[in-house]
Order: structure tokens, then sequence, then C-alpha cells
């Protein structure tokens, strides 16, 4: 048989009997309209942002970097159809190592039929091997609290409709509701209104407190028998 080498597209490999392509790279399948679900965001009043894997070999250390800035972070389950183990890593990045748990909602958004399954029987076995063994899972399997934080999977809407089966249009919605449940309470609104200000402020209060004040705290020190003083003052 003769040896013929056909280009295919770039993609090809020398045979005796012709052609096999090389496996083709994997293309993102998008099940949502980036538009439509971050402006449902923004009519809320919600600053969101979308971030995609767009390869299997991605780094996500970026993304886990600016994950721990968020209040809610969406985690699509299936990543290149990888089972949820970029979601699992991402969510298990977000985790305290102390017990101290942190005010974060995390929702695992997912087209998975067999959704409910997700949490009892996938994550919650890794949140005890890295010592997270206190958390609640509520009775519906689609809940897990621990302490202040949160992980919500709610499933993506196609059909039957269930208490967690979500729309793109709604989930902005029960996000909100979701993360109600974590801060409701009389004290605790009071302490979000507090840092929510502050939020809001932060650029006026670094116009404040700026550099022309140094001159003043450094005069201020070199005065004081203890000069230590006056970092109490500051």
């Amino acid at each position: 048989v003769e040896l013929k080498e056909v280009a295919a597209g770039g993609n090809a490999v020398k045979t005796e009997t012709g052609v096999i392509p090389e496996k083709p790279e994997r293309q993102l399948r998008p099940n949502i309209d980036p538009l439509k679900f971050i402006n449902g965001f923004l009519n809320k009043g919600i600053h969101c942002a979308l971030l995609e894997v767009t390869k299997d070999d991605d780094p996500l250390e970026p993304i886990k970097q600016i994950l721990k800035k968020t209040d809610v972070a969406i985690l699509d389950w299936q990543m290149h159809g990888d089972s949820g183990n970029k979601a699992i890593e991402l969510l298990l990045s977000l985790l305290p190592v102390s017990e101290k748990a942190e005010l974060r909602l995390i929702i695992i958004y997912t087209e998975e039929k067999s959704f409910a399954a997700i949490l009892p029987e996938i994550i919650q076995p890794k949140l005890v091997e890295i010592g997270i063994k206190n958390g609640v899972l509520d009775k519906s399997n689609c809940k897990y609290l621990n302490g202040h934080t949160k992980i919500v999977v709610l499933k993506k809407e196609n059909g039957k409709k269930t208490d967690f089966s979500v729309s793109d249009e709604e989930l902005p919605g029960r996000i909100i509701e979701e993360f109600t449940e974590i801060t409701k309470g009389l004290v605790s609104n009071t302490v979000l209104k507090a840092v929510s200000v502050i939020r809001r402020n932060t650029h006026n209060l670094l116009g404040t407190f700026n550099k022309n004040l140094d001159a003043a705290y450094l005069a201020h020190r070199a005065m004081l028998l203890t000069p230590e003083d006056s970092e109490l003052l500051l």
C-alpha cells in the first residue's frame, strides 16, 4: 500500500490507508446568553462579572484570587465536561482554613439531572477531607451552611419546575433571597448597612485621610516621650 500524506485542516497524520484526523479541540457550548445574564444582575443593582475557563489547561489561580473578593460566586458544574473537578477546586479555594467561616454565598449552577446528589455525595466528602465537618446539610440536599458560608445547588431550568430549578432571568432574584437568609437579623443588617456605607465612601475616606497628613502625624510622634503612643491617635 502506498504511503500518503494528506492535509486536513492542519491536523493530520501519515497512515497507510488514508488520514486519521487528530482529536478535535473540545469547543465551548454556551448555554446562557452572557449579556442577558449580566444585565439580569445589573437590573437588581448588582455588579456581576462573567469569567470563562476557555481551555482544559487554563490556570485557575487568577480566578481564585478574583473570587476571594466576591460576596457571591456562581460556578458552572460542568467546565469542558470535567464532571465538577474545576468547580470543586474553585469552591474549596473560597472556604477559610480556620473555623471562623466568612460571609459568602457559593452557587453551583448546573444542568445535571442528578443535581440533588452533588452536595451530599461529592462536595460534602471533599469538605470533610479538608477538616470542615460542622456544616449542616438541608433536608433538600441542595443547601449547605457552615457558619456564614452557604453553598446552594441550583438547576438550570429546562422544563420541569422544582424548588431548586431557576432560569437565567430568575437567578439574580433567587441569589438575593439566598444571601438575605444568611444576613437576616436586626443587628446583622445594621452591620451590613454600615459596611455598605463604608464601601460607597471608600474614595471619600482615602481622599480625606491622604498623604498630606503624614507630616503632622510624624511631628506629633517625634515630640512624644513614647513615640509608639502616636499610633493610638492614628
